[in-house]
């Protein structure tokens, strides 16, 4: 009966979390920042709003509105998308073939999909907004106003063909269900429009609310794009706001809790002119400009890049070769995973097979043995690495141990023997780095005025850095240090350079810029 209790006081606290739907009805989307007047209602109760604070949830039917001057953000629960409400808005949530939807009823909003695809009811039939998407919708009167910012779009329409969208694409969808080109605009109409703006200053929360924006490309008219291998290309939007600073031509993995990563690439130096940026992720390609340094965005998972330059509109040399290139892996990683701290300890037999030993930190201590050896009074272990000299140890059973460390990664052939008699099978073992294993662990980032005080363990043998300066390292590779927070930017990243040369940034963003 307690627990009955329980549950029901819990229900009775969080109705604006859109109840307690269970498994059944699992919960869509949270919302994480309030502006003003934010209200939900549950599906059963589709009128019955009332005021919700970050936290809500709503579940498959539930409603969130905002008010006038007022804004709201929600994080989509299906591929970590964001949805951001502005004045006078209405959304309800659903779903379709497994994917989440949206409806937007009234207002605007601004939807980043993250790393799963989303749909948008519209008149015409459902648009289906491709993973990495980024798409702003404006609905008056019954129509809605569609603009793919970044990614992909397809509205379905029953007996006629589906319409593609491609990032700097926009079209009306009537309440007839008509697709068509949105009509230019009058000056009347940028008049009407201005007061509007005038009206409701939150108009629209960007998807990096609070967050400084990015500088400006080149200026030059992003849909008058240049051509790449005989093709025009369009010029997507630079994202708002940046998390990291990158040297262009470096391969690196970045970890952010919530994908995807917004790079400044630095190219200094590779143009005369602008820079064109190629972003290339599965099959999509997204295209941005600048000079000196070039504001991208990065989604979830592995994204290929190529510098190009650009003269007079088109890009040089005549061969449209690259003149940098490099891999960005982008990790769901909030840093949070612990680093283990003690070695670990492995045994091998000396059999004649292949062992291959996985460490995350220090190096495994390794015991070998070997099994059903003739009785001596010494045995000689001999290990030989791919590349380099082999060496022996001198035992008086038919083991020996190897502290951490005496080994590198790299592949051995191990043997046991009696001086002068018999001999083990010769046996191969490789010791490798876990890629599976976290490299750094980040405890905390916490933002203040006067700086950001970071704190965490890194693995053995790494080198950390903040913005080319070196953070102190005591001896288990711990680092507790207090930096500034570069001008023009909402998060700080903590850099890991690995013993071989591999890269791994932490990005940790700004609370209040999330």
């Amino acid at each position: 009966m307690k627990s009955l209790r329980l549950l029901a006081v819990a229900c009775a606290v969080s109705w604006a979390v859109a109840g307690c739907g269970g498994s059944s009805n699992p919960s869509l989307a949270e919302l994480t920042d309030a502006r003003g007047q934010v209200e939900g209602a549950p599906r059963d109760r589709p009128e019955g709003w009332r005021s919700n604070k970050p936290g809500a949830r709503y579940h498959r039917g539930d409603g969130v509105r905002t008010g006038a001057a007022s804004s709201a953000r929600l994080r989509m629960a299906h591929g970590g998308g964001v949805l951001a409400m502005g004045a006078r808005s209405l959304v309800r949530f659903g779903q379709s073939d497994g994917l989440q939807k949206i409806t937007l009823a009234t207002g605007e909003a601004e939807i980043e999909t993250g790393d799963a695809a989303l749909v948008v009811d519209t008149a015409s039939g459902p648009a289906r907004l491709g993973a990495g998407s980024r798409v702003r919708l404006h609905r008056r009167g019954g129509e809605t106003h569609i603009e793919v910012v970044v990614g992909t779009a397809r509205i379905e329409r029953e007996g006629a063909e589906a319409v593609a969208l491609a990032a700097g694409d926009r079209v009306d969808v009537s309440s007839s269900g008509d697709v068509r080109a949105p009509a230019p605009a009058t000056t009347a109409d940028a008049g009407v429009a201005d007061a509007k703006m005038a009206e409701t200053p939150a108009a629209v929360i960007p998807i990096d609310a609070g967050a400084p924006t990015a500088p400006a490309t080149d200026g030059a008219d992003r849909a008058s794009g240049p051509t790449l291998h005989g093709r025009a290309v369009t010029i997507a939007a630079p994202p708002a706001a940046i998390d990291i600073a990158l040297p262009a031509g470096e391969t690196s993995r970045v970890h952010v809790a919530r994908p995807p990563a917004y790079v400044r690439l630095t190219v200094a130096g590779l143009c005369d002119g602008p820079a064109v940026i190629q972003v290339a992720h599965g099959r999509s390609r997204h295209y941005y400009r600048g000079r000196d340094s070039v504001p991208v965005t990065f989604s979830h998972g592995r994204n290929r890049y190529r510098v190009y330059c650009q003269t007079d509109g088109a890009l040089v040399p005549a061969a449209d070769k690259a003149r940098s290139r490099g891999t960005v892996r982008v990790l769901r990683d909030a840093g949070r995973r612990r680093v283990k701290t003690r070695a670990p300890a492995n045994s091998v037999d000396i059999d004649g097979r292949t062992y291959r030993l996985l460490y995350q930190n220090r190096k495994p201590t390794i015991r070998f043995v070997w099994p059903d050896a003739p009785a001596a009074s010494k045995y000689e272990l001999t290990i030989t690495p791919t590349r380099g000299r082999a060496r022996n140890y001198q035992a008086g059973k038919p083991r020996y141990t190897l502290p951490s460390g005496k080994l590198a990664e790299g592949s051995y052939r191990v043997r046991m023997a009696i001086p002068g008699g018999a001999r083990s099978p010769e046996t191969r073992v490789v010791l490798d780095f876990d890629n599976a294993a976290p490299v750094a662990q980040l405890d905390a980032a916490t933002f203040g005025p006067n700086g950001v005080e970071v704190r965490g363990l890194a693995t053995v043998g790494s080198r950390v850095s903040i913005d080319g300066v070196d953070l102190p390292l005591d001896d288990h590779y711990r680092f507790h240090s207090r930096v500034a927070l570069p001008a023009g930017r909402r998060a700080i990243a903590v850099k890991i350079m690995r013993q071989g040369g591999a890269v791994h940034y932490y990005v940790r963003r700004s609370p209040s810029k999330r």
